[in-house]
């Protein structure tokens, strides 16, 4: 995947996501640690920087946390390239 797309992806995986005003971070929760790994991934490539832990001992679930400011702008999706396709 290119710039391009892998912004379009992270864009649609935020709204998964909440916003903490104190700390100035985005989190995604989820039980899949996997696909977080892939948000990390994709978040490295743009230059990023993530993290994943487990929330709480006994919970099965899994928190990707990062202050990238991608995330704190809204899109426009005329932006994006009509013929992108993500491979």
């Amino acid at each position: 995947m290119d710039d391009e797309q892998i912004i379009a992806y992270l864009l649609g995986a935020v709204h998964d996501g909440t916003y903490n005003q104190k700390h100035k971070t985005t989190r995604i929760s989820q039980a899949n640690i996997e696909w977080l790994k892939i948000l990390k991934n994709c978040l490295a490539k743009l230059g990023y920087r993530s993290w994943i832990y487990k929330e709480g001992k006994s919970r099965g679930v899994y928190v990707l946390e990062t202050t990238a400011n991608i995330f704190k702008s809204q899109p426009n999706p005329i932006a994006f390239s009509k013929n992108a396709k993500i491979s």
